[in-house]
């Protein structure tokens, strides 16, 4: 069984919300919602993550980025926007989702997450990765 769906297995079956493997192995799972696992697991492990697959619940803006910044090679999501999908696919990322939804509001549906909005402001992944880290650090 491949990464991809292995992680798509564990994802459905073990009620996660972000599973990362790589050769076989997983790097990182989360049942928490939000960006911070997804960040967390890229602070945990690094370049580790280059060719690793990732399986996450919703794919919004700021998860695509950090994949495109960590150099993954496959992305599954239960439920992802065009866009992030667009984006994946022209970076060389094999994503593919379950439900395709036009974007990534907040939980209550009235505006963008806020996430969305910081990752909108920026110029590429590496700068969206050193503005979140500024971000959390600041909040811890």
């Amino acid at each position: 069984m491949e990464d991809i769906e292995r992680g798509r297995y564990r994802l459905k079956q073990e009620r996660l919300n972000l599973v990362m493997a790589k050769g076989g192995q997983a790097l990182a799972t989360s049942d928490e919602n939000g960006v911070c696992p997804f960040f967390e697991a890229f602070l945990d492990n690094g370049s580790g993550l280059h060719g690793a697959a990732v399986a996450d619940r919703i794919v919004r803006l700021s998860p695509a980025m950090f994949c495109v910044y960590a150099q993954i090679a496959s992305v599954y999501a239960s439920m992802a926007s065009k866009g992030e999908l667009a984006m994946l696919s022209e970076q060389g990322i094999n994503a593919a989702t379950e439900r395709k939804v036009s974007s990534g509001l907040n939980p209550d549906g009235t505006d963008l997450c806020p996430f969305a909005k910081l990752a909108q402001r920026m110029n590429s992944p590496s700068q969206l990765f050193s503005a979140l880290e500024l971000m959390l650090a600041k909040a811890n």
